[in-house]
């Protein structure tokens, strides 16, 4: 069958993508599958570990809430610890309704959750009644404390006054004494002792008790109460007790009757300790519910260990699963490889090879010869391709080219030579005509040094008698005419000069020099006016001059070219300027 190249070189392809497409329709399927199975089995068995370490999480942070509930010791604590119980417990619902919805079994767990609510919640108000109790008895203590101190204060202002009684008394007795009045003076001494001192005795113990009730309610506390009530409550009553006898014996009927009011506030010490009572009660039954709290927790998550268990069975599965699903999608894969790369092989072999590679070479060979000059050698069968055909044929006409392109390129050779010839006179030619070019512009060069030199002796001459007349004080009225004459000999003795350098750059030799030296801005540029100003007389132009201050008094450069610069310009100007 005589298939062109192209078609032999498409079937070929064909066949490759069909081999490909089906490599990767029966890869995808596997790999489809096998995301199938992965997919289910992440759908099914993540989410339950998720949920799964959520729930231990969440009894956790439960059993963390209900230690810090039963510690709480203000308001705000106790709601935020509530709050937080709340949340935890409406979590762990969540997440065993979920678990219940993904078929697990939560009824024990469920059950058990309900009772450490119940617990918490109990826990909770017993909380809050703990921290009324504690507001109560802050309260209370403080009431009774100022009490007590308006006690000891009032018990002190009698003690003072009765002091400063008995002083007088004491004084008077002095006096009695002094005055021989024996029997006064004694009556007077036993008014001291059994009234004056006696009061005073029996307000400083006054004052003492107050004091003494006032220590010991500060310093009662839950601990306290619970090792020794008892005794506590007796202490407190003999010393209220004393209070209330010291109280009538008071003189002061005023101080009296408000020592028996306040005696009223400290007498509630039975209401305090009550309170402690409760709280020590209460204390207790918290205490016995966080342990029996604990033993629900463990409870809990033994039941939520064995959920874990039954999670991780599940997935266990799940996974061996996933993994048969795995093994056989790998040699399906491998199985397809081999078969693959054996068609591969068959078609590279059979269409590529021997249809085209091989018959492609031979002909590259016959080419390569071709080209090397072997222009007779014989062509190689063009195994039934009709783009080797071709290929032949134009090996064909490009052999009756070659030679005819051999013929053409002897007549080319001596169409070469004969032009050769022609150039090489032509260059001869131009060698000449550039040398008389040259010789030339030499002569030029001389002529114009030539003739700078004779011009330059008579100006020598001209500056020196200028110089000399400058120098003559008789000719003092023609100093300025004499100095133009200077400046303008010494402005065409810098042209002179550059005519000179503009005949050595023209012979190849120096390049112009520009000279640095200090000179005067202003004489210059006055000089400069002065041989200016002889062109605009009887012209209706003035010259006017204006020199800055800032301009400096020296400057370093050439002054020779700075006046040759000046004089064009002023020339240009008085030349293109007809009046102004």
């Amino acid at each position: 069958m005589n298939l062109t190249l192209t078609r032999r070189l498409w079937m070929g392809f064909a066949l490759m993508a069909l081999l490909t497409l089906t490599s990767t329709l029966v890869g995808w399927y596997n790999l489809r599958f096998i995301s199938q199975v992965e997919k289910d089995n992440t759908q099914a068995l993540i989410p339950t570990m998720n949920m799964a370490r959520q729930l231990s999480e969440a009894s956790a942070w439960e059993l963390f809430a209900a230690q810090n509930l039963t510690s709480a010791d203000n308001e705000k604590m106790w709601q935020a610890q509530g709050r937080m119980l709340t949340a935890q417990s409406l979590k762990i619902n969540a997440l065993l309704q979920a678990l219940r919805e993904q078929g697990f079994d939560t009824t024990a767990i469920e059950q058990q959750e309900q009772e450490i609510s119940r617990s918490l919640r109990q826990q909770g108000e017993l909380v809050g009644q703990r921290l009324q109790l504690r507001q109560q008895q802050q309260q209370l203590s403080q009431q009774i404390v100022a009490a007590a101190d308006e006690i000891a204060r009032l018990a002190q202002g009698q003690a003072n006054n009765a002091a400063t009684s008995a002083g007088a008394t004491q004084a008077g007795i002095y006096d009695l004494i002094e005055q021989h009045q024996r029997q006064a003076a004694e009556s007077a001494l036993d008014r001291l002792i059994d009234i004056d001192l006696e009061y005073v005795n029996q307000m400083n113990e006054l004052r003492l008790s107050a004091l003494r009730v006032q220590q010991m309610v500060m310093n009662l506390g839950l601990e306290q109460i619970q090792k020794n009530a008892p005794t506590l409550e007796k202490q407190l009553n003999n010393a209220v007790k004393i209070l209330q006898r010291r109280q009538i014996r008071i003189e002061d009927p005023g101080v009296r009757t408000q020592v028996a009011t306040t005696l009223t506030t400290v007498s509630q010490y039975s209401d305090l300790l009550a309170l402690y009572q409760q709280d020590s009660e209460i204390s207790n039954h918290l205490q016995t519910l966080a342990q029996n709290n604990i033993a629900q927790f463990a409870q809990f998550s033994s039941e939520v260990s064995q959920l874990v268990d039954t999670i991780e069975l599940r997935n266990q599965h799940g996974l061996a699963h996933l993994e048969k699903a795995s093994a056989r999608g790998q040699y399906s894969l491998l199985l397809l490889g081999l078969v693959s790369l054996c068609a591969l092989i068959l078609i590279l072999w059979r269409v590529v090879y021997r249809s085209v590679t091989r018959p492609l070479a031979e002909q590259t060979q016959a080419l390569q010869r071709l080209l090397d000059g072997d222009i007779d050698s014989p062509f190689p069968e063009t195994a039934g391709v009709r783009e080797l055909d071709t290929i032949g044929r134009l090996m064909d006409a490009f052999r009756s080219s070659v030679h005819a392109l051999n013929r053409h390129r002897e007549q080319l050779a001596a169409q070469v030579k004969a032009r050769t010839a022609e150039l090489q006179e032509l260059v001869i030619e131009h060698r000449q005509a550039r040398a008389e070019a040259e010789k030339a512009s030499q002569a030029k060069s001389a002529f114009l040094a030539a003739m700078s030199h004779e011009i330059r002796t008579p100006l020598y001459g001209i500056l020196g008698t200028a110089q000399l007349l400058a120098d003559n004080p008789a000719l003092n009225a023609q100093r300025d005419d004499l100095r133009a004459i200077t400046d303008s000999g010494e402005s065409l003795l810098t042209i002179l000069n550059d005519i000179l350098d503009y005949s050595a750059i023209e012979a190849g030799g120096k390049n112009v020099s520009v000279s640095d030296e200090p000179f005067e801005p202003r004489p210059l540029l006055e000089s400069t006016l002065q041989l200016m100003s002889g062109r605009v007389k009887g012209r209706p132009i003035r010259l006017a001059t204006e020199i800055a201050d800032d301009v400096p008094t020296a400057l370093m450069g050439d002054p020779r070219r700075i006046r040759q610069v000046i004089t064009n310009l002023l020339s240009n100007a008085l030349r293109f300027t007809d009046e102004g």
